[in-house]
């Protein structure tokens, strides 16, 4: 309950107008070679959206960022296709955008200065696949062979009849 005090005081400095609204509009995508000031110094926001041939939006398609062969940040499209990635600033980047039966598409991204910017990418289908595809099937076994105990299925007119239970149950 002692910190309640402090939730309604740091509601009262967002609400007292000490934060822009600014960060909101920013949200908005811009052109590529548009730089927002309001964006954080050291971040930049990259959202588009990837599509097939068709035009159609390729759903939970994978968004992954690398720096020098190592990946730094990733995440996936939504229902529509769109995505928001937060990346550094003024580093480059190769963003790959993945999609199952489809051809990988790879931009390198030059060093930006902080701000939002716009990338759309239209994947293409593969014409071939080159690789085996192999869903393996697994059953649980009834018995487990590496068991050494032995069990027996009893009937209650089996019980009936057991030295155990000389008089019946």
């Amino acid at each position: 309950m002692k910190r309640l005090p402090v939730y309604f005081a740091a509601l009262a400095l967002i609400l007292s107008g000490c934060t822009t609204t600014d960060f909101i509009t920013q949200a908005t995508p811009t052109p590529i070679d548009t730089v927002s000031p309001t964006t954080p110094d050291s971040m930049i926001t990259l959202q588009g959206t990837i599509q097939g041939p068709s035009g159609a939006p390729l759903l939970f398609c994978t968004i992954a960022a690398y720096q020098d062969n190592t990946l730094i940040k990733g995440t996936e499209a939504d229902f529509n296709g769109h995505y928001t990635i937060n990346l550094p600033a003024n580093t480059e980047l190769t963003l790959k955008a993945l999609y199952v039966g489809h051809e990988t598409a790879s931009f390198l991204l030059r060093p930006l200065p902080p701000g939002p910017y716009q990338l759309n990418a239209c994947l293409t289908p593969k014409k071939q696949f080159t690789e085996d595809l192999y869903c393996p099937s697994y059953r649980i076994p009834l018995i487990d062979l590496s068991n050494t105990s032995s069990g027996v299925t009893y009937h209650s007119s089996d019980l009936k009849h057991s030295p155990l239970f000389p008089g019946g149950l």
